[in-house]
Formats: structure tokens, C-alpha cells, sequence
């Protein structure tokens, strides 16, 4: 079951015509948000973004769509799935046909529910190996920070690791920083500072990086946001990488150097202490 502009429906109902904008121009932002024991942690730091990202693409969204609205619907999902642990992912793109110029502003909403294959913030001990990807640099843009429905780069970059052995990499953007990775954002960690790109990079603006911003002098750190070189992480004492469903994920090598995962993994669970409790 899915939910579809107002209606739960089965999820294998045609929804998407030939007619779709999502399809035809990649004219859709969406988002990937985690729900678990009853409640989605990030959903208010997920419905900015994609706000955002409606209002820069100029859809029409209803002044109903408000984090109560959507709670409910992931409540309601979840029960009828019976999953305690899920992925969601919400999906608005524009309604109606047309060329490149849309015929409508309005906007259609699919909300989907996936069970995850293992409990949220726990990949904390495993070996994490990370290269940089230079072949598809972000442009600096405010489009680039949003989630949409053109991810290439990020398809592209994917391809690039399973090719070449490696668990994520860094693609780069147009100035020849390190914009974010496949599907989480980059974290650098020196003595008590927290290091991450800027709001604006070439890079998505993370939701849990957004949320680690808020949150990092609660954590006992210092908060840095600056572009950041592709040598830079050599010199750091860790390196991490964060997103809405996994939480923080130690860098365990970056090109040829190995990096501890102590103060990451302490992070983390202090991480889980005060999102979760």
C-alpha cells in the first residue's frame, strides 16, 4: 500500500503515466526520511528541504502539507505493514503534461514505506573505504542542495565505486571541493570541531548534517562549515559521513590512509541518546 494524493492504494496501481513529469524531465524533488517506534526523528529537517525544493522548482504545494499531515500518513503506513523500523520516501512532482513549460504549478504527492534490513544508527563497526570522484563535478546551485529527481552524478558515482571496490566516494563540485558523498554528506573531526561543507556546494544539504549542525555544541564540539579540499581529510583525525537513515558511518580509509573509528562510534551513540530518547 501506498498513499497517492489522498487515497491509500495498492502499490501496484498504475500511478505514473506516460504523460508524468517525474519521468519525462526529472521535474520532481523528493525525499528519504526514517521512521521508527512510532515517529520519523528528521521529518521536520526532510519537509524543509523538500520545501525548498518545491518552492525553487515554483510548484504550488497545499498549506495543509504540515508535519502533523504527514506523520500521520507515515503512522498509518507503517501499522498497515506492521513495521515498527522503515524507510519512507515521499516524492512530489508536478502535475499535469507539457513540454519543458508545464501546463500546471499544482502538485501530486506519493508516499511509499520500506522495511529496513537492519536497526538505524548501528554501522558504526565496519570497514568504510572512500576515494574521491572527480569524472561529474556538482554545480554550485541552489537546485544541487535539493533532492531531485535527476540523480545521475550521484548514479554515475555509484558505478565508479562498484567498479573500483570502494564503499562510497566524494564527488567533487565545480571549484574542485569536495561537494557530499553518493547519498550522505562528509564530516571531518579534529580534536573537539565538527568540519563540514557549506550550506551551499554543489552538494544535497543533508537533513542529518543539518540536524548535527543544530545539535553540535549539545554534543560537546565546535561547529565549522567551509569548503573543504580533496587532501584535507588526510590530515583530520577522523572522517565520518552522515544521512537521515543510517545515521553516522566511520571512514575507516580515505584513498590510502586508515583512520580510528573510536571517537566517531562514541559520537554516534551519543547521537542516538538524544535523538532517540
Amino acid at each position: 500500500m501506498v498513499y497517492f494524493n489522498g487515497s491509500y492504494i495498492d502499490a501496484t496501481t498504475g500511478i505514473v503515466d506516460v504523460q508524468n513529469r517525474a519521468f519525462k524531465y526529472g521535474d520532481a524533488v523528493f525525499e528519504s526520511c526514517l521512521y521508527t517506534n512510532g515517529q520519523a526523528p528528521l521529518l521536520s529537517y526532510n519537509l524543509a528541504r523538500l520545501f525548498r525544493g518545491c518552492a525553487i522548482l515554483q510548484m504550488e504545494i497545499p498549506p495543509f502539507w504540515q508535519v502533523d499531515f504527514f506523520n500521520a500518513i507515515l503512522h498509518e503506513l507503517a501499522v498497515h505493514h506492521g513495521l515498527q523500523t522503515a524507510r519512507i520516501k515521499i516524492t512530489v512532482w508536478r502535475s499535469g503534461a507539457g513540454l519543458y513549460r508545464p501546463q500546471k504549478h499544482t502538485a501530486d504527492l506519493l508516499i511509499e514505506i520500506f522495511p529496513l534490513d537492519q536497526a538505524p544508527f548501528t554501522m558504526a563497526a565496519r570497514n568504510y573505504v572512500v576515494d574521491v570522484y572527480r569524472e561529474y563535478p556538482k554545480l554550485i546551485h541552489p537546485v544541487s542542495a535539493c533532492k531531485t529527481a535527476n540523480a545521475l552524478p550521484y548514479v554515475l558515482a555509484a558505478l565508479y565505486a562498484e567498479k573500483n571496490a570502494l564503499d562510497d566516494v566524494f564527488l567533487i563540485n565545480t571549484e574542485s571541493t569536495l561537494a557530499d558523498a553518493i547519498s550522505s554528506n562528509i564530516w571531518l573531526l579534529n580534536g573537539h570541531t565538527l568540519t563540514t561543507t557549506p550550506e551551499l556546494n554543489g552538494g544535497v544539504r543533508g537533513t542529518m548534517q543539518e540536524w548535527l549542525c543544530d545539535h553540535a555544541s549539545d554534543l560537546g564540539f565546535n561547529l565549522q562549515r567551509k569548503p573543504i579540499e580533496p587532501d584535507e581529510p588526510l590530515d583530520a583525525e577522523a572522517i565520518f559521513v552522515t544521512n537521515a537513515i543510517q545515521g553516522l558511518i566511520p571512514v575507516t580509509q580515505y584513498r590510502q590512509h586508515t583512520f580510528e573509528n573510536k571517537k566517531p562510534i562514541q559520537l554516534l551513540s551519543d547521537i542516538r541518546s538524544l535523538l532517540f530518547d
